[in-house]
């Protein structure tokens, strides 16, 4: 039976990764290898739209059960860290801003409202983005990767 907590998904090129370890496994790992032989099968990786297996896609695949994968992000020239001014600035550029400012008012998670409405930065790993490419964010994880973009090229 699936469960996105103890699940596996596997590259053309054999790579494997756990949800469970939250990263990147052997082939031949012992659990793995005992979760094959009980009659699993571990799931293709998700593939862009262009048809490549992509990190992002996986991440959003996580995301939608609250996972976080740790893995590095396909789009490698997506900055870490952004002004938080421009960030929203992107947000609104985007018509996006006032869906996220809605899911941050929703969030029961203070550390997410905080980074929303002080933090001079945001991180492309921190609470506030991890939270916005989430369910209870709505967007995916493409999505905030396009914000993250688009706010390097925000001037006021």
């Amino acid at each position: 039976m699936y469960e996105a907590s103890n699940w596996y998904w596997i590259k053309s090129d054999g790579e494997v990764y756990s949800s469970a370890k939250q990263e990147i496994i052997k082939a031949d790992n012992p659990e793995y290898l005992g979760w094959l032989d009980a009659g699993n099968m571990a799931t293709p990786w998700p593939k862009d739209e262009d048809g490549k297996e992509s990190n992002t896609e996986l991440d959003q695949v996580l995301s939608d059960h609250e996972i976080v994968s740790k893995l590095p992000d396909v789009i490698v020239d997506v900055p870490v860290v952004v002004n938080n001014a421009q960030f929203q600035a992107a947000l609104i550029n985007a018509n996006l801003f006032d869906k996220a400012e809605a899911a941050v008012k929703q969030s029961a998670d203070k550390l997410v409202g905080l980074a929303w409405a002080k933090a001079q930065t945001i991180s492309l790993n921190g609470v506030l983005a991890k939270f916005l490419a989430s369910k209870a964010g709505g967007f995916t994880v493409d999505q905030i990767n396009k914000v993250f973009l688009a706010s390097v090229d925000v001037v006021f």
